[in-house]
């Protein structure tokens, strides 16, 4: 039996030529790299968010002794950073 390519195969030829196939239109793929996209903003844009409260509550409210946690201000900074950087970038989509 000779070689044939996933697209030669039988199962995939009779549904190439059954009437109910359509391939995905163009501006569909457009349409769902946009969602996608505007899906990804909202949540870096929700992460920043968070990550400044987080850095506001860790300098202002909880103190213990009256003394600020700076590794946890520290580490809340980076975050912060990062959901920045995701947020202008969009890179994951």
């Amino acid at each position: 039996m000779p070689y044939l390519s996933a697209l030669e195969t039988p199962r995939v030829e009779a549904l190439y030529k059954s009437p109910t196939f359509t391939l995905v239109p163009p501006w569909y793929l457009y349409l769902y790299s946009a969602r996608c996209w505007l899906l990804q903003l909202k949540n870096s844009a929700a992460n920043v968010l968070r990550e400044t409260w987080l850095i506001y509550k860790y300098t202002r409210i909880v103190t213990t002794n009256g003394r600020v946690n700076v590794a946890k201000v520290r580490a809340h900074q980076r975050k912060f950073l990062r959901a920045i950087h995701r947020c202008v970038y969009c890179d994951t989509c």
